[in-house]
């Protein structure tokens, strides 16, 4: 980009980079040093000439006063003189300004004069580089600068918003209004009716679904809705879903996960060295929801239940691909609407919602009072550090303005494919990266102002294992027969399975253990 376009999108550190940098130099980039008050860059570029350089335009300044007043002005002593100099106003405050903050020496005081001396001056480059200075310094530095006294700021980068900077002066804009708020109104929240909707969306998980469902309500100490969707089917084996590579990270105990092969520590080595047994293990198995069982629960509001293989046909989803992405955001979508239909009934607002996940557990240490000072469209979320900071989906909170474009991600999906990460859309090609890609698109701010924790699957070992051994035979004989493993890597392999088995199927899932074996089996 040319030093005019630079200047022009107010790229100030780069146009005076590539104008240091440059050989030939020109009245134009004289002028917009001049104008920034970068006296000793011009300085730099004119103290070794005795007479009147090429480049110079007498109707700019006489050379020789001009050169002298630069030496006057660098060198002095002091800044009380600052105005009794033959420049321009707006360059020796760009000057001394800059000198100040280089030495963070700008005080408050002499900060907001220094905006006052030039608010009447035309809207000049030198003026926006003069504002976004003291925005960026008293941001960092003292947000009692953001006040009534320079509150014109707004104004002068408003009129700014619809041209070639636009993007700059939006984010100074939203910095200065940051600043006002944080020097005004920092302690002061905003209050609501206090009505928080929980809403339970995915798969239950696990034998004993039914009492994980029923400790949702431990986890919160003020009053709520709750809402629910699920799937027709609930699932003893879910596959060997989650935690990107590493598939055992979810299910495991930590002794588990300490021993476990590298062969088959990642979703990959499994599949390439063992891709029978994988196979098997990563489809999900379940059985018929019954909805009696739902109803029992007297602490769910209103529920949804859907058959997932007409969901599949209907939406032309992939089962094999990432599926468990597109039924997330379905699943999301559908209990918004469900909590939108319930309030229009019962002539009701919810100010709040609260995502969880049926086999989580949570442990919450915020209240609705801290949930207040949330901004409009902030979320509660983590980021994933495993994930190169990708989100977590296993919970999110806000306001209700936040969490309806969190919980909306699947219709906007529909209405926004010229995005790559919707471009597949009713499928989706990745799970935490694409959501970060949307709350960045769609202006959520990922934050995490309170405490909150999910401690771990409430399913871990509530699962009921498939039976491998038929699949780890095939296997094993390709494996020996091709002499890509040793026997005796393959055997501690196989050992480790076993463990697994033995740590899904404990003493108290006996009877459910024989049951669905059978179905395993079918």
């Amino acid at each position: 980009m040319s030093i005019k376009k630079n200047i022009e999108a107010w790229n100030f550190v780069l146009a005076f980079k590539i104008i240091r940098e440059k050989k030939d130099f020109t009245a134009e980039n004289l002028e917009y040093l001049y104008q920034c008050g970068r006296l000793e860059q011009i300085y730099e570029k004119i103290k070794h000439c005795d007479n009147m350089p090429e480049f110079w335009n007498p109707a700019f300044f006489d050379f020789d006063i001009f050169k002298e007043e630069l030496q006057r002005i660098i060198y002095r002593s002091n800044c009380e003189d600052k105005y009794e100099s033959v420049l321009d106003k707006i360059s020796i405050v760009n000057y001394d300004i800059r000198r100040k903050i280089d030495n963070l020496e700008l005080t408050l005081d002499e900060g907001i004069n220094y905006f006052k001396d030039i608010i009447s001056l035309d809207n000049g480059i030198g003026k926006i580089y003069c504002i976004l200075n003291l925005i960026s310094y008293f941001y960092k530095i003292d947000c009692k600068f953001f006040n009534n006294e320079t509150r014109n700021i707004l104004a002068i980068l408003q009129s700014n918003i619809n041209t070639f900077n636009c993007r700059v002066a939006n984010d100074y804009y939203d910095m200065y209004m940051s600043g006002f708020k944080n020097n005004n109104y920092q302690d002061v929240a905003i209050k609501s009716n206090k009505k928080v909707a929980i809403l339970v969306s995915g798969a239950l998980r696990g034998v004993n679904w039914e009492e994980h469902l029923k400790k949702i309500s431990e986890y919160f100490d003020f009053d709520f809705d709750l809402f629910l969707f699920t799937w027709n089917q609930w699932f003893y084996w879910p596959g060997l879903k989650g935690d990107g590579e590493f598939w055992a990270n979810r299910y495991l105990s930590q002794e588990l996960i300490g021993s476990i092969p590298e062969k088959i520590k990642t979703k990959t080595n499994f599949k390439l060295y063992f891709p029978h047994t994988y196979s098997i293990l990563d489809k999900e198995y379940g059985c018929k929801l019954k909805t009696s069982k739902i109803k029992k629960n007297h602490t769910i509001k209103h529920y949804i239940i859907e058959d997932q293989e007409d969901f599949f046909r209907t939406n032309n989803i992939n089962p094999n691909g990432r599926a468990n992405t597109s039924k997330l955001w379905y699943s999301n979508y559908q209990l918004l609407k469900l909590v939108e239909l319930y309030e229009k009934r019962n002539n009701i607002k919810y100010d709040f919602m609260i995502k969880i996940r049926p086999d989580c557990a949570y442990k919450i240490n915020f209240n609705i009072q801290q949930m207040e000072r949330l901004k409009f469209n902030q979320l509660m979320i983590r980021h994933h550090f495993n994930l190169n900071s990708g989100l977590n989906d296993s919970f999110a909170a806000g306001r209700r303005s936040a969490m309806e474009i969190y919980l909306s991600l699947w219709n906007n999906a529909a209405l926004n494919t010229q995005f790559s990460f919707f471009n597949a859309f009713p499928n989706f090609q990745s799970e935490h990266d694409m959501l970060l890609k949307y709350c960045c698109n769609w202006n959520l701010n990922c934050c995490l102002d309170y405490d909150f924790e999910t401690t771990g699957f409430l399913t871990s070992n509530d699962y009921i294992m498939p039976d491998f051994e038929e699949y780890f035979a095939k296997d094993r004989q390709v494996l020996i027969e091709k002499n890509i493993l040793p026997i005796h890597e393959i055997q501690n392999i196989e050992k480790f399975l076993n463990s697994c088995k033995a740590y899904f199927h404990s003493k108290d899932k006996t009877g459910l253990f024989d049951f669905f074996k059978k179905r395993l089996k079918r």
